[in-house]
C-alpha cells in the first residue's frame, strides 16, 4: 500500500473505527479496504468525503455495482448484502431509490420470462 494510502486508511480508521461500513462487523485493520462510496465508474472521486472502509468480503461483493445496477445473479446469491448495500448508499447520500426499484422490477421481469419458459418446457414434456 502506498504511503498516502496508509495515511488515508489511518484517517478513515480514526473516523469509522475498524468497522466495515457495509456489513457493520469489526475487523483487524489489515482486513479492511478503502472503498469509494460513489464508484469512480459513475463519477465518484478520490476525495476523502467519498471514501470509507469496508471488509474484503463486502469490497469484493460490491465490485463496481450499486443497488441501481446490481446484477440478478448476484442478487440471488446475496439478497442480504443487497439490502446492506442500499442502507450504506442511503446513509452516505448516494442511494437512488427510483433506480434501485427499477432495477428490482427489471429482475422481476427477467424471472417472469424464465418462469414462462420453464412452464412451456414442462407442458411440452407432459404432452409427450
Amino acid at each position: 500500500m502506498a504511503k498516502n494510502n496508509k495515511k488515508i486508511k489511518n484517517e478513515l480508521i480514526n473516523k469509522y473505527g475498524c468497522k466495515c461500513q457495509i456489513c457493520n462487523k469489526y475487523f483487524e485493520k489489515d482486513d479492511l479496504c478503502i472503498e469509494h462510496i460513489k464508484a469512480k465508474s459513475v463519477g465518484g472521486t478520490n476525495k476523502k468525503e467519498n471514501l470509507s472502509l469496508v471488509c474484503r468480503s463486502c469490497n469484493s461483493k460490491k465490485y463496481n455495482y450499486n443497488t441501481a445496477n446490481f446484477p440478478i445473479e448476484s442478487f440471488f446469491n446475496r439478497p442480504n448484502f443487497f439490502l446492506k448495500l442500499y442502507e450504506y448508499e442511503k446513509k452516505n447520500g448516494v442511494s437512488n431509490k427510483k433506480l434501485t426499484l427499477e432495477n428490482i422490477e427489471k429482475m422481476e421481469n427477467q424471472l417472469e420470462e424464465k418462469l414462462e419458459l420453464l412452464r412451456a418446457v414442462k407442458n411440452k414434456i407432459k404432452g409427450m
